[in-house]
């Protein structure tokens, strides 16, 4: 069985029930210490500060292509 290491997370912040920024907080909770992109399509107001509350390593607002979610990670993890 092939390991894999997590060098992050990218989550959408609609998880159905579940906010991202929630789980973050039960994630921080537990322990965990990887950095987190979060990418949403929910543009407004409320949605905006949340994310610059979170203290995330960066976010994308969709529609993004698959340039941006690379650069978006490698930023996160220290390459980019």
């Amino acid at each position: 069985m092939p390991k894999y290491r997590v060098a992050c997370l990218d989550l959408d912040i609609c998880l159905g029930e579940m906010i991202d920024v929630d789980l973050l907080e039960r994630l921080g909770a537990d322990g965990m210490r990887w950095p987190v992109i979060l990418m949403t399509a929910h543009d407004d107001a409320p949605t905006r500060e949340r994310v610059e509350k979170s203290r995330v390593a960066g976010h994308l607002w969709k529609p993004f292509d698959g340039l941006a979610l690379l650069d978006a990670i490698g930023r996160a993890i220290g390459r980019g």
